[in-house]
């Protein structure tokens, strides 16, 4: 059970695809870490950034801390931070996570993404009417706490879209 966290809040000094890219690739150094069971990087507003890191105990929060995504936020600090980010340790008191969830320490997650600027152009040569967003995420496979295994999938007449919405 999640009993700990680690709560990050820091003002970007550069522009926020710069601050997503930046999340992102967090998120990849964090997903190596066996000990830390959810984390978030969040936006709160305008400028404003963070992350949440969810651990079961001390020593896991403490493995965090000490690892390659802290090692990787404090050094942008100067690049990417108008100041060092505030960090305050938390006290979970409740939790509720997807059981399907519980016990997994891996996965994997592809997200493509128009270049920065070129969202209305892509939006217009894939023909996307207004009010709908570009992403994809394709569960690729999860971890069965030995190795992966196939992702399950819905039928992909239900989620392939091809000159329709």
């Amino acid at each position: 059970m999640i009993s700990k966290a680690l709560l990050f809040r820091f003002e970007s000094q550069t522009d926020e695809d710069t601050m997503d890219t930046f999340l992102e690739d967090l998120a990849t150094d964090v997903s190596w870490e066996k000990t830390t069971r959810a984390w978030f990087g969040i936006r709160y507003m305008r400028g404003e950034f963070g992350v949440i890191s969810n651990f079961e105990d001390e020593a896991g929060r403490e493995a965090h801390l000490a690892g390659t995504a802290m090692a990787n936020l404090v050094a942008a600090e100067h690049k990417l931070m108008t100041t060092a980010p505030r960090i305050t340790k938390i006290d979970v008191l409740g939790s509720k996570m997807p059981a399907v969830l519980e016990g997994v320490t891996k996965g994997l997650v592809l997200r493509f993404k128009a270049k920065p600027g070129k969202e209305a152009e892509v939006a217009q040569i894939l023909g996307i009417p207004d009010g709908y967003r570009q992403g994809v995420l394709l569960p690729t496979a999860y971890y069965t706490g030995e190795t992966f295994k196939p992702a399950p999938r819905d039928p992909l007449d239900t989620v392939l879209h091809i000159d329709r919405w």
